[in-house]
């Protein structure tokens, strides 16, 4: 049986994406090579759920949330998992218990970026330690995971992220879409996060800040913002003490049509 273990899937976000297309993969894995699989998802509702992905439908359970019924339900598959992989590090521990209590089953960890950027809790770091894999996006993660974890170099793999079939397909249709209202014409450099507090880290501050040091040698730039929360207020006003309010245009959260014709419309992607 192969086993996955999510924090949380049907939800927007780059980590929940990021999850959805490994337990698509999981799923196609496991009907390739006849063998069973159980996707369990920590925060989503209680019971049976299910995604699409281009064409395929995946089904998972999830736990409403509740740690103790997640643990319960993967300790079931105990001594039945021969591949299980945790799709984020915080669910280390877990992989970790079924690795030991099936014997010949290989783990792997998903890290993402800041999750292993400092060193992660004490049974967290240990059990990262002793999976059969780690998979990062990038050099840059690859290196934290070695550097900031302890983890041996030999396990540790560099697998960048895919695109969602249906994003690709769409980016390939000819001729690009009309630009989404709003969207500023000439040269603009697009950033698409969640706007919140926990997440500054992401840089559009900075990309804001670099504007008026840009527009002189491009006058027709702009940046363009996709995304909404609880620091888009701060940022609007950092755009107009940088004197650029009318430089930096922010979108909101979009429909998936319109961030994708966002993408095909961009010049620049950047997310310090």
């Amino acid at each position: 049986m192969i086993v996955g273990l999510f924090p949380e899937l049907l939800a927007p976000g780059g980590v929940q994406r990021a999850g959805r297309h490994i337990g698509a993969v999981l799923a196609q894995f496991a009907d390739e090579t006849r063998q069973l699989v159980r996707l369990l998802s920590l925060k989503d509702p209680h019971g049976a759920n299910e995604f699409r992905l281009g064409s395929q439908r995946v089904t998972f359970w999830g736990a409403g949330g509740s740690k103790i019924r997640f643990v319960a339900e993967a300790l079931r598959e105990r001594g039945k998992a021969r591949v299980v992989l945790a799709a984020h590090p915080n669910l280390t521990p877990v992989a970790w218990a079924l690795k030991a209590g099936s014997g010949c089953a290989r783990a792997a960890v998903v890290a993402h970026g800041i999750d292993v950027w400092e060193p992660l809790p004490l049974l967290r770091r240990r059990a990262l330690r002793r999976m059969d894999f780690v998979l990062a996006p990038s050099v840059d993660t690859a290196e934290k995971v070695v550097q900031k974890q302890g983890v041996l170099p030999a396990k540790v793999r560099q697998l960048a992220w895919g695109l969602d079939p249906e994003f690709f397909a769409a980016t390939k249709n000819n001729p690009a879409p009309r630009r989404p209202r709003s969207f500023p014409p000439g040269r603009v450099v697009l950033a698409v996060a969640r706007l919140v507090a926990s997440e500054r880290y992401k840089g559009i501050d900075e990309l804001i800040q670099a504007l008026p040091r840009l527009v002189p040698a491009i006058p027709n730039l702009h940046l363009v913002v996709v995304g909404d929360g609880d620091d888009r207020a701060r940022l609007e006003q950092v755009a107009a003490s940088a004197g650029v309010r009318d430089r930096a245009v922010f979108l909101g959260a979009l429909e998936r049509e319109d961030l994708i014709t966002c993408y095909r419309h961009a010049d620049v992607f950047a997310l310090p």
